[in-house]
């Protein structure tokens, strides 16, 4: 086997190892002189791999090695019957020679590249650095004269609830699906937003497609607790509780109406 083919062979059987495009990205990864290094490593372990392989089945089939036999015999307690490899191969002795010759050539090229790259990177290292030009000062425009800046319309506040309302909507978990904008905690979003909910409600109730019975907004925002059902809000899924009636005494619950149906 030539040394071209044995290569192609090695470079073919780490392509497989690393899988797909691995030995591509093996190469980007470190410099060619490196990469091409650890091939000729590589080949060099590949070939005493085989050799000792082969070995072992020549052992095995009871054939003489050279230096190997008294340390296998050692081992393995018993001695081949068969011939010396020489006498079976003829010129296995110059073979042999010459694949040692190739794996020492292969190992001395690896060394040889690899302090290369080493001794490159030390004197890329070792140079000065240069300094950086230095940058001019760019000039800075003219601030343009104050434009107005359009103001805009301050956050819909509300009025603070009850200490009865804020339990409430503390107890039942309101802020977990509804937003109310400047009440601590109401930032939820599953539901629709309170925070204008007594002008809303006057709007729901004119709409056609209102499916609800209310005909005031505070009976629309009672409805909405005690019946979410009766009309769900488009864009929302009916997830409401149906039991807040049951849940909230009445006496709490007209105070919670009635804060509702405040908010304008």
């Amino acid at each position: 086997m030539n040394a071209s083919v044995l290569l192609y062979s090695m470079i073919e059987m780490a392509s497989n190892l690393v899988g797909e495009g691995g030995l591509l990205l093996a190469a980007q990864a470190i410099s060619p002189v490196r990469f091409l290094a650890l091939v000729f490593l590589l080949l060099t372990l590949v070939g005493l791999f085989t050799l000792l392989i082969m070995s072992f089945i020549l052992w095995g089939i009871g054939v003489e090695l050279p230096g190997l036999s008294h340390l296998l015999k050692r081992v393995s307690g018993r001695r081949p019957t068969g011939p010396w490899i020489t006498d079976v191969f003829g010129g296995a002795t110059p073979l042999a020679l010459v694949m040692g010759g190739w794996m020492a050539l292969w190992v001395l090229l690896a060394v040889a590249l690899w302090a290369s790259t080493q001794a490159q990177a030390k004197a890329i290292a070792a140079r000065p650095t240069p300094a950086a030009p230095a940058t001019q000062a760019t000039p800075t425009p003219a601030a343009s004269p104050a434009q107005p800046t359009p103001t805009q319309p301050p956050a819909a506040a509300v009025p603070p609830p009850s200490q009865d309302v804020e339990e409430i909507l503390i107890n039942q978990g309101c802020g977990g699906c509804h937003t109310l904008k400047g009440i601590s905690g109401m930032t939820g979003t599953v539901g629709p937003e309170l925070t204008r909910i007594g002008a809303v409600a006057a709007e729901r109730i004119k709409d056609p497609n209102y499916t609800g019975s209310a005909t005031t907004p505070a009976e629309y925002i009672r409805e909405s607790i005690v019946d979410p059902r009766a009309y769900v809000v488009e864009g929302f899924q009916p997830v409401m509780p149906t039991d807040f009636s049951n849940r909230i005494p009445p006496e709490q619950l007209d105070a919670l109406v009635e804060y509702l149906t405040s908010l304008e």
